[in-house]
């Protein structure tokens, strides 16, 4: 499936796919924070489609995301704490503060990706063309999207 003809959408479907909060996601792409809409555009079939097929291409390239590394993160130290034991407190701890440090990334990671994406938007909205090579500025800054904004393949 080729981009979603709306870079909102597109960028809200990236978002998603790379384990966002819905509206983080839907902030990031441009909009006002709004739960209802949020849901409203995620549900959508073509972007709910392109959600999914971003998704799983990231499985399949067997990238993962901070926040899918926060869960398991999560889970490994509650794992650990059930152990009972001082080495098993020890590593929950480890677990826990990791997990921590990646959480306060992917926000510091979010707010960037805002600035970029708000800089572009006022760009578009005084009708100034996107630098050279758009894409490429964009892509460079929004880099917790990771693997998932790469260029499009010729198959598509």
């Amino acid at each position: 499936m080729p981009d979603l003809a709306n870079r909102r959408h597109e960028w809200f479907a990236r978002g998603r796919a790379n384990g966002w909060r819905l509206e983080d996601a839907y902030e990031c792409a441009g909009y006002v924070p709004d739960r209802g809409h949020a849901c409203r555009l995620a549900a959508r079939p073509e972007v709910a489609s392109r959600i999914n097929e971003l998704a799983t291409e990231l499985r399949h390239a067997g990238f993962p995301n901070k926040a899918g590394i926060i869960h398991e993160l999560m889970e490994i130290g509650r794992e650990s704490r059930r152990m009972g034991t001082p080495v098993g407190y020890k590593e929950a701890r480890m677990a826990y503060l990791e997990a921590g440090r990646l959480h306060d990334e992917l926000a510091k990671d979010r707010a960037r990706d805002r600035e970029i994406l708000g800089r572009e938007l006022d760009r578009a909205a005084r009708g100034e063309a996107p630098d050279k090579g758009h894409n490429s500025g964009v892509k460079a800054g929004l880099a917790t999207f990771g693997m998932a904004l790469h260029e499009p393949s010729a198959q598509r």
